[in-house]
């Protein structure tokens, strides 16, 4: 049996538009028990250690990351022990459209994070056609930032805003 080609190219049509598809990201909770927090993440998470340079360590002990990403995405917890009391502190001179050239400042407001008073702030056309969506909040002596770099479109912001959202922090 013989297609007729007009068949052949409204096939081709359709599967050209439909583009390949994208699998739904596997979100999971990670749950930190020694920086006492919980994050959900739509992939594996990598824990790594931040190396601190001079200028850093005159603030702070430690930093670690936690980070999920691909090519498009990326997923970050960043947690910060500082040898000061942050406590009630959520404002920070760097806003993250600064850091990665974002020419759109998309948000800067006050948010709650598990009873704490907390910052988003967000931009996007940054670096690479990306956004940025950050959340950040104080406990004691310890800095939590929950930052999602993400591709400029409507799936990928409602990604970022998941992952901000999800940011918990653990009783002490």
């Amino acid at each position: 049996m013989r297609i007729p080609g007009a068949l052949l190219v409204i096939a081709a049509w359709l599967l050209a538009i439909a583009g390949p598809a994208v699998a739904e990201p596997q979100w999971k909770t990670y749950t930190s028990e020694a920086d006492r927090f919980e994050a959900e993440f739509p992939g594996p998470v990598e824990v790594t250690s931040q190396d601190l340079d001079d200028e850093t360590r005159a603030f702070a002990e430690r930093g670690t990351e936690y980070m999920s990403d691909d090519e498009s995405h990326t997923f970050l917890v960043t947690v910060t022990r500082t040898k000061l009391d942050l406590s009630g502190t959520h404002r920070t001179d760097t806003f993250p459209t600064d850091t990665f050239e974002c020419k759109v400042r998309a948000r800067d407001g006050d948010v709650t994070i598990s009873g704490l008073p907390g910052r988003e702030t967000g931009g996007s056309q940054c670096g690479l056609g990306r956004s940025v969506l950050m959340r950040t909040v104080a406990r004691g002596r310890t800095l939590y930032q929950a930052i999602a770099f993400v591709a400029d479109d409507a799936n990928a912001q409602s990604m970022a805003e998941r992952f901000v959202a999800s940011l918990k922090l653990l009783p002490e």
